[in-house]
Formats: C-alpha cells, sequence, structure tokens
C-alpha cells in the first residue's frame, strides 16, 4: 500500500514524526488529496512558522556561546515562498516568523524583495537586527515602503539599530495600530502610541541625545509588557486617567537617576495583581530608593513576582521574594544569605560580580530546585564552601567562572547538567572531576591546564573550549577523537604548537589562538575556521566543506596557505599583507571577501567568477584600484574602499564597463580618502546603476580634513 493512500490524518502523523520539511513536499508538484489535507493539516497544528536568514549562515565563532539559539522551520526564501503560496492557495491562516540579521547588502536586498512578495493574508511577524550590520547606510522608508501592504496584518514588529551603521528615516508608530507587539532599539521614531489599540508588548530604547521621546500618556491600556530606559519618555507628567496599563512585565534600564518620576509613575500607576516580572538595571550608584518603592508596591497591590532581576548596588534588606527566577548584579548586601533562605522554590539564580561574596555561606544557602545557577565574576574564598553541586538534581547550566575555585576535586555534579563554565578560575588539573553524563557545553579556558590524558569525558560533550590553557592542542585532539564534539577553541597564552595535527572528525567549528599550523588534517567535515595570531605554513589541508575562513593578527606581509576552493566567506581582515594574494580570484563559491585593515598599496583583483557579493578593502593604503569580473551582470552589491589613498575613482576601476555590469550593487563607500576630490564623487552619480542606494564619501573638502569620518550619502544630498 502506497503511503499516500492512507487516511490523511494518518499521514499526517508520520510527517509530524518523521520531521519531514512540508516545503519539500510541496515543491514536489501536485499532490494527491490525502497528501493535500494531510499537509494542510500539519501546516495548521502549529501556530508560528518560522525563518530566520541566519539558518543558512555559518557560525563564525567570534565568542563562547553554548547554545546556537537557530531553530528555523523554514530553511531558505524559496522554501518561504513556496509555503506561503501554499497556503494562499489553500485558505489557510497561519502567523509566518521573519527574523533577519542584516549583516550585509545582500540580506538587505533579500529581506526587501521578500516583503514586497508576500500577499496580506498571513499573520506576519518581523524581526530585523543591525547588530552585525556592515553597511555604512541604512534607508529606513524603504523598508517600511516593502511592508507597507503588509501593515494590517503586522502582528509583531521588531528593530535593533546598527552602532555604526547611519539609518536615514523613522520607524512611523502609526504604521502599527494592529500590531500586538512592537520592540524598536537605537532607531528614530515618529507618530504616537495613541492609536495602537491592540498593543501587549511594547520596547522602546531611543538614540541617545534624540528627541524622539515618548509621552506616558500614551501608553495605551491594553499593554502588558513594557521595556524601557530614562529616556524613553518626555517630561510630561502623568495625567489622571482610569485605564492605565495592568503590566505583567516591566524591564527598566537608568544612568543618571535610579527613581526618575516616570519610573515611579509605572510602579504606582501600572503595576497590579497579575505584575509577575520585575527587571531593573542602574549601575552607577544604590539602587536602595528603587528596591524599597518596588518593595511598597508589592505588599500595596499584593502581588508576588515570578522574576525579579535588579542589576546595581543594594544595601538595604530586600524582602522582595520571587518565586522562579533571581537576578542580582554588584549586590553589596550581609542580608544575602538570609534572603535566599527565603525563597527556597527558584528555578533560575544569578548573583554575578560581587566581589566580595561570603561564597561558603551562599553555597549552602542554595535552593535545591535550581535549573540555572550563575556565580560569574563573584570571588570569594572557597574555603568550608558545599562543592556538592549533584544535591541540585534538576541543574542544568551552571556558571563558576571568575570565582576563584581552582582546585575542584571535590566538585560533584548533577547527571542533569548540561553546560558547565570553569572559565577563569587557574584550575591546574582536571583529572579528578567526574563529569556530568549529559554534558554538553564545558569552558576551561583561560586556567592552566597542561594534561588531560587522564580525564574521562562525557560522551554526549558537543562543545569544549580550552583556549588560554597550556595543554598541548594535539594531545587533545587526539583525546578527543572517540567523541562527537562539534565545537572547538583552543590555543594558549603563549604560542603552542599543533604541527601534524588532525582534527577529530565530528568537529565542524575550529577557532585557534597563537598557534603554529604546519601539515595540519582539518578534515573533510570543518565548516567553520577562525585562526588568530597563528603562524601558518603551506602543507595544511582543509577538507572539501569549508564555508568560513578567518585569520588576523598574521604578521607575514603574505598568505602563507592555500585557499580551500569551497570558502564561501573570507575574513583577512587586520593582518600586515602588503599585496592581496591572487589566490581570493580564483575562489568559485566566494561571496564575502574582508581585507579591512591591512597594509595593501594597491587592489589589483582578477575574480574569475561572479559569486562575489560583498569586498571590503578599508583601512589600507591603496592609491589605486582595478578590480575586474567576467562578462555580464555580477553580484557585487556592497564595496567598501573608504580611509585609503585613493586620488581617483570610477566605475571602471571597479570593474563596472561595458562587458561586465555591477547592476545588483547597492552601496559603494569612498569615505576618508583625503585627496579624493569631490568631482570624482560626483562623477559618479549619473553612471551608477539603478539598483545603487548609497555612494558614501565625505560631505566637503573642509570637512573632510577637519574630521575624517564626516561623510554622508550622496544618493540623497
Amino acid at each position: 500500500m502506497r503511503l499516500q493512500n492512507l487516511p490523511y490524518h494518518i499521514l499526517a502523523e508520520i510527517i509530524l514524526f518523521a520531521g519531514v520539511n512540508v516545503t519539500v513536499i510541496l515543491g514536489n508538484g501536485s499532490l494527491s488529496q490525502n497528501l493535500n489535507l494531510a499537509v494542510s493539516q500539519v501546516i495548521k497544528r502549529k501556530k508560528v512558522w518560522t525563518y530566520k536568514n541566519m539558518e543558512s549562515k555559518v557560525d563564525k565563532i567570534l565568542y563562547w556561546k553554548w547554545s546556537d539559539e537557530v531553530i528555523s522551520d523554514l530553511k531558505s526564501v524559496e522554501e518561504v515562498q513556496i509555503f506561503c503560496d501554499y497556503c494562499v492557495g489553500e485558505n489557510i491562516e497561519v502567523e509566518l516568523k521573519l527574523c533577519y540579521e542584516l549583516e550585509y547588502a545582500t540580506d538587505l536586498v533579500e529581506l526587501e524583495q521578500l516583503l514586497h512578495y508576500l500577499q496580506p493574508t498571513a499573520k506576519l511577524r518581523l524581526e530585523i537586527s543591525l547588530a552585525t550590520c556592515r553597511l555604512n547606510f541604512l534607508d529606513l522608508t524603504q523598508i517600511r515602503a516593502s511592508f507597507k501592504h503588509l501593515r494590517n496584518h503586522m502582528k509583531e514588529f521588531s528593530i535593533t539599530g546598527a552602532p555604526m551603521t547611519e539609518v536615514k528615516g523613522e520607524i512611523d508608530l502609526n504604521d502599527f495600530a494592529e500590531t500586538e507587539v512592537l520592540r524598536i532599539t537605537r532607531c528614530r521614531i515618529t507618530g504616537s502610541l495613541a492609536n495602537c489599540n491592540k498593543l501587549r508588548e511594547f520596547s522602546f530604547e531611543p538614540i541617545r541625545g534624540q528627541a524622539n521621546a515618548l509621552d506616558i500618556n500614551d501608553l495605551p491600556s491594553t499593554l502588558k509588557n513594557l521595556e524601557i530606559n530614562e529616556y524613553t519618555f518626555s517630561d510630561t507628567a502623568a495625567k489622571q486617567r482610569d485605564n492605565w496599563p495592568s503590566l505583567e512585565h516591566v524591564s527598566i534600564s537608568l544612568d543618571e537617576d535610579p527613581l526618575p518620576p516616570a519610573i515611579l509613575d509605572i510602579l504606582q500607576k501600572m503595576t497590579c495583581k497579575e505584575t509577575m516580572s520585575f527587571d531593573y538595571s542602574y549601575e552607577f550608584g544604590l539602587t536602595d530608593s528603587f528596591v524599597l518603592a518596588l518593595s511598597q508596591t508589592t505588599r500595596e497591590k499584593e502581588f508576588k513576582l515570578k522574576l525579579l532581576s535588579v542589576y546595581g548596588f543594594v544595601e538595604v534588606p530586600m524582602d522582595i521574594y520571587p518565586s522562579e527566577q533571581l537576578q542580582l548584579r554588584y549586590i553589596d548586601s550581609p542580608h544575602l544569605v538570609s534572603y535566599l533562605k527565603n525563597i527556597p522554590y527558584l528555578k533560575k539564580l544569578s548573583i554575578t560580580e560581587n566581589y566580595g561574596l561570603d561564597v561558603a555561606e551562599i553555597s549552602k544557602a542554595l535552593p535545591r530546585g535550581l535549573e540555572y545557577l550563575s556565580l560569574f565574576d563573584c570571588e570569594g574564598s572557597w574555603d568550608n564552601a558545599d562543592l556538592n553541586f549533584a544535591r541540585f538534581p534538576k541543574l542544568k547550566h551552571l556558571n563558576l567562572a571568575r570565582t576563584g575555585v581552582s582546585s575542584i576535586s571535590e566538585l560533584a555534579f548533577p547527571d542533569s547538567l548540561e553546560v558547565l563554565d570553569l572559565s577563569g578560575n587557574g584550575i591546574d588539573s582536571i583529572d579528578s572531576v567526574v563529569f556530568p553524563e549529559n554534558l554538553k557545553c564545558l569552558n576551561l579556558s583561560l586556567n592552566e591546564i597542561e594534561d588531560v590524558q587522564g580525564v574521562k569525558f562525557p560522551q554526549s560533550l558537543k562543545r569544549v573550549n580550552m583556549s588560554g590553557n597550556p595543554v598541548d592542542p594535539g594531545s587533545l585532539m587526539a583525546k578527543l577523537e572517540s567523541y562527537r564534539v562539534e565545537k572547538m577553541y583552543l590555543g594558549g597564552q603563549t604560542e603552542v604548537d599543533l604541527s601534524n595535527c588532525k582534527l577529530p572528525a565530528s568537529v565542524r567549528c575550529l577557532s585557534l589562538i597563537r598557534c603554529s599550523l604546519l601539515n595540519c588534517d582539518f578534515g573533510d567535515n570543518l565548516v567553520s575556521l577562525r585562526l588568530e595570531s597563528c603562524k601558518l605554513a603551506t602543507g595544511n589541508s582543509f577538507g572539501g566543506s569549508i564555508r568560513y575562513l578567518s585569520i588576523k593578527f598574521d604578521q607575514s606581509p603574505q598568505l602563507g596557505i592555500d585557499l580551500p576552493q569551497s570558502l564561501e566567506e573570507l575574513d583577512l581582515s587586520h593582518n600586515a599583507f602588503t599585496k592581496v594574494p591572487l589566490q581570493v580570484g580564483n575562489l568559485p563559491n566566494l561571496r564575502y571577501l574582508n581585507l579591512k585593515n591591512n597594509e595593501l598599496t594597491s587592489a589589483i583583483i582578477e575574480f574569475s567568477y561572479k559569486s562575489l557579493e560583498a569586498l571590503d578593502l578599508s583601512d589600507n593604503k591603496i592609491e589605486h584600484v582595478q578590480l575586474s569580473f567576467p562578462e555580464g551582470s555580477t553580484n557585487l552589491r556592497q564595496l567598501d574602499l573608504c580611509d585609503n589613498n585613493l586620488k581617483s575613482i570610477s566605475l571602471q576601476m571597479i570593474g563596472h564597463d561595458g562587458d561586465t555590469t555591477h547592476n545588483c550593487l547597492h552601496e559603494l563607500s569612498v569615505s576618508g580618502n583625503l585627496e579624493l576630490a569631490q568631482d570624482h564623487i560626483k562623477s559618479l552619480i549619473p553612471q551608477l546603476p539603478k539598483s545603487t542606494k548609497c555612494l558614501w564619501a565625505d560631505k566637503s573638502a573642509s570637512e573632510r580634513l577637519r574630521l575624517k569620518f564626516f561623510a554622508v550619502n550622496y544618493l540623497i544630498e
């Protein structure tokens, strides 16, 4: 009997149990009636379908992470389109959540095209992050225009501004009358919240020093979650009204005043019996005034918190007892131990950055039901402390980094533990440690561990950070050969020799610091490799799977290794290269190339393929640039030539001529070239392709000399 002949409800269960991607089924042509009904049922069962553009990108292992946090139902833009077309055709109402991290121009163009493509039928949740944006300029008006037809279906909108990107335009609050969740960070706004009558969650962090604060009186009564800082609201006093929001979750970040009037208004007028969590931060002084005000409010309104987070100095005794989660930072209270004894049912506890903590007494007062515990940067004496963490049978995450727990022979862990951080403690041996059988992530960086031969790691281990230890990486790799470790961070504070080493076959992401590499076998499964301050030589084998390679702080004048043909992103920034490596032009899959901050005096690059989308040549000493590409239209969208010594620039110099065109070019940046005349810059404007939205250059010669980094987009001036 063929599967598609089974009853549709059984087929639906099979699809769910097998974890089959429904877009794969939809992409295989017409469906039988049973299979069509089964797919429809599977789609309807899931409340929200998610696409994250980072799903298709490689982890660049910039820093230690215990979780990737990239869970995407749909794996590509094509799958999103197939999925949405099917739902429209079958009249299925779904919620689609798009999460975009705009790193390159490619991401921005892809997002705008996808939003234009979507039909106003499904409810849309849109998250945009510019945290890693490498664009010099971004036009919010273009993004707003791309979802204009979707405004009445926008259930959630979130945008995080970029610290290094000039952003034009504003987010108009009037666009979100139908929106339930609205989060805006470091972006200009216009309009009012007065018409946002369905808003349940609102978060706003304005750009510091810009006059775009909100009127606290415009907060809609429907609001349940509020996240703000002291610059969110104007000085307008709260008026009398009967329908203030009844908040369940409040998050407040302050710099100057620990209890400004607007915050007191929120405490007194907007908390209620349903208030469950309060997150408060004030890093520059005592928070006692807030703690006392919150304590009084909880008594008057008779609400009990599930979560309490206070980042700031507290001296007064605390009598607010959260039932599930407590976060304290900088707390300096002699009452802490007795306080903890009054909250025995906590699931998550974080006490961080307290240098006089009585660790011994704290360890004995910890609630037994903890699932998460962090004592990060709480240096104190561990003498007489209870090191038996096995007494917490539900504990999954334990952070003891920078706590001074150097002798760990007495440490005991529950088998439930999945994440363990012991970094920065001066630990010299882990031979006697019995690691829990379900441990997945282990951070032992910045210790004094020399040998791991006698260590028994658990078979469950997936991530290991041993960087900053004097351990021999070769012996560690040999030790981990029989394990299924996927991510490794290695390298010492002094140079270590990795010559003739073989990487465990399971490792997909590897970060190496201060290693000497000669004849290394990186295997066939490595996808991402980060090398910092490493000595490179020929003979290294990278296999055929590596997609991301970063080489930084190499003091050699030339690249000393052969580049793998599989590379999609190559970061050669912050080195001492005097010439562009010839190999970079012969990589058939290369999409992103970064040669920023080297010693280049010229950039003559012949690309044999048209795959390149972003090229960064900024912060060099380039006097002449000449790029060439194969005939036809290229994929180049972003070119950065800022802060060089260019005296002239033309489209021909960057490879745009009669036979080859950059018809996808989105941004061209030439600011910081002090001898580049404005005539050269302005002459580019009529020649630029229609796709170009930004020509980033210095505003005028006088301002260029006065302030090197003063630049504007010539296409909107």
